[in-house]
């Protein structure tokens, strides 16, 4: 596409044209290991004859390779550049029980001496719907075992809520969609819209893990619903 410039364009033309960026004698470029091909070339363009570049990252957390991150950056700027390497092991955040617990995957990580002990335990899933409680917050690599869990808790009548994820409004949303006046209504329409939405996303070889986001989300409207008659109520309960 040659009638747009995009970001990604806007990043690799210095490189790609020979252009001179705003040049430093320190550079420091942060979260290292989340750089792409273009962003490191802009970087180290802009460091001044004699200057200093300085990169700072953990290729443990190197997550972006699925936009073109280089998670070998910091390998490569040791051996392009002949850089001096200082290792940041210590953390000051994590409890005793954790770290110890990250080493078996990072072994030279370690705790500082002042940290506190720290809590490390298993779980199951269907468990931690009954353990968890307001306060508390839970951490996921991805967002789709953490739908379920926070329709369970707002069945429960425990508020919760998913960072990013407006799922009161998703709920209200089906409410306006449905076009229903009270709750009896809303439900048989609920279960038309359930049945229609899994045939269309079978049609698109949709995941199951999508479908079952649909069904949880359905059956998470019901069980509100169910405690009004109409859908005026339920609309000022979902807001609430």
């Amino acid at each position: 596409d040659r009638g747009t410039v995009d970001f990604d364009d806007q990043l690799w033309f210095p490189d790609r044209f020979g252009f001179r960026p705003w040049q430093h004698d320190l550079v420091i470029v942060d979260e290292a290991q989340d750089m792409n091909a273009s962003q490191l070339a802009l970087a180290r363009g802009s460091v001044r004859p004699g200057g200093r570049l300085v990169a700072v990252g953990d290729d443990r957390q190197a997550i972006y390779g699925w936009r073109g991150a280089d998670s070998d950056f910091l390998d490569r700027m040791v051996d392009e550049l002949g850089a001096a390497t200082l290792p940041l092991p210590r953390t000051y955040r994590c409890g005793l029980a954790i770290v110890e617990e990250a080493r078996e995957i990072v072994p030279d990580y370690e705790a500082a001496a002042g940290n506190p002990p720290g809590l490390v335990r298993e779980t199951k899933a269907v468990d931690l719907a009954v353990e968890v409680e307001p306060g508390d917050f839970v951490l996921s690599r991805v967002n789709a075992p953490l739908l379920p869990l926070c329709l369970e808790m707002l069945r429960r009548s425990i508020p919760a809520t998913i960072q990013g994820r407006d799922i009161m409004g998703q709920l209200m949303g089906m409410v306006d969609r449905s076009g229903c006046e009270d709750t009896k209504c809303l439900m048989a329409w609920v279960g038309q819209y359930e049945h229609e939405e899994v045939i269309k996303l079978r049609k698109l070889d949709a995941e199951d893990d999508v479908i079952d986001t649909l069904r949880d989300r359905c059956e998470c409207l019901r069980v509100l619903a169910a405690e009004h008659e109409t859908c005026a109520e339920l609309l000022e309960h979902l807001e609430e």
